[in-house]
């Protein structure tokens, strides 16, 4: 192998699950690349196609000339708003390389970071990436990715222990099993607040939440005299707890504290469990660091700049755009 003529990229279907798992097992044990999923219903939770009956998943894969996958690369698409405008975009992650082979071939992560050329050019959305690995996103950015936003975990090593009765007579919040259509115009109605939400699609929340049968999410919403103020998604990650969706409307900022407590009462092992949200916005990070979260980990979102001219988004909007007020909503990507 000695060239990149002799590796061959393309979409990845359920029946390459079984060698895909052994590339990240291998990733994981020979290079420490610990982010990508291990085992099939892991890859399938994450990137099962929406409204679809197709063999692909949302993957691609590089393979070698003996057939072994060297390099992969998920998206996730996403329909939101980008300052109140509906936006289709989609977020590239899990991109990852063989060391050995980028040794051979150090050309890969380009062809990896153009692998999403076709949802851009032919569906027109918004791309987006958040490349775990340094070394990747360096390479991305040498193909024209540039920074979108920053977006941190923070994570609290104890809270689930001690969850305090934060029942309010101001708020009900109740579980459920399908989120409202109702939603629709919470969403709008917040809109002002968040420049960016990445995730406003009802149905697909649906689908996502309850529907896809590799997931297992709790979903809880809060209101207030019949009206949506909150909702928030969690979903045990080992023996942690990863809040993955949460929205409030700002104006009732105790309401995020409210809606995490009330989702850590169901919390199956609070003795060990740690509590953790990747998020960017400023005001949802103010209110954590307040309940004790501290942040400990932080990836870069890329945006490709030749995408700009595809999808619909006024250009001087979004490169005006304070990245501290996006919210990457549904941002169920674990980084260990």
């Amino acid at each position: 192998m000695d060239s990149v003529s002799k590796v061959r990229y393309r979409a990845c279907l359920r029946q390459d699950l079984d060698r895909l798992v052994e590339f990240a097992q291998r990733m994981k044990k020979e290079h420490s690349v610990d982010f990508l999923p291990q085992s099939p219903q892991a890859f399938l939770a994450k990137y099962s196609r929406y409204n679809s009956s197709s063999n692909e998943l949302n993957m691609s894969i590089l393979e070698s000339s003996d057939s072994r996958i060297i390099g992969c690369t998920g998206y996730i698409p996403f329909q939101g708003l980008f300052a109140g405008q509906s936006i289709k975009g989609f977020l590239g992650t899990d991109a990852a390389i063989d060391p050995e082979s980028r040794k051979i071939l150090p050309n890969l992560a380009p062809v990896l970071a153009h692998s999403y050329e076709h949802l851009v050019r032919l569906e027109r959305l918004l791309p987006l990436a958040c490349p775990a690995n340094p070394k990747v996103s360096q390479d991305f950015q040498k193909v024209q990715w540039r920074r979108f936003a920053t977006i941190y975990r923070f994570s609290h090593p104890s809270l689930a222990r001690f969850v305090p009765d934060k029942e309010s007579p101001l708020y009900q919040i109740r579980e459920v099993d399908i989120l409202p259509a109702q939603l629709n115009i919470f969403f709008k109605k917040v809109s002002r607040q968040h420049f960016f939400l990445m995730n406003t699609d009802v149905d697909f929340l649906n689908w996502k939440y309850f529907k896809n049968p590799y997931n297992n999410y709790r979903v809880m919403v809060a209101f207030r005299q019949g009206q949506i103020l909150g909702y928030i998604v969690t979903q045990s990650v080992y023996s942690d707890t990863s809040i993955v969706d949460c929205v409030i409307d700002l104006d009732h900022p105790d309401l995020l504290i409210l809606l995490i407590c009330k989702s850590l009462s169901y919390c199956p092992q609070p003795q060990i469990a740690r509590t953790f949200f990747y998020l960017s916005h400023k005001d949802y990070i103010s209110i954590l660091k307040k309940a004790g979260f501290i942040s400990t980990w932080a990836v870069e979102c890329l945006f490709f700049k030749v995408g700009l001219i595809y999808c619909k988004i006024d250009q001087n909007l979004f490169y005006q755009a304070d990245s501290d007020y996006y919210h990457f909503n549904g941002f169920d990507q674990f980084f260990y």
